[in-house]
């Protein structure tokens, strides 16, 4: 990554809330 203006804190929590849709989609 890099450049692309998101910072590392927005990826995770992107991440995090992607888990969480997973879960409930599971």
């Amino acid at each position: 990554m890099g450049g692309t203006g998101i910072s590392k804190s927005q990826v995770s929590r992107l991440c995090e809330e992607i888990d969480e849709r997973v879960d409930a989609f599971l």
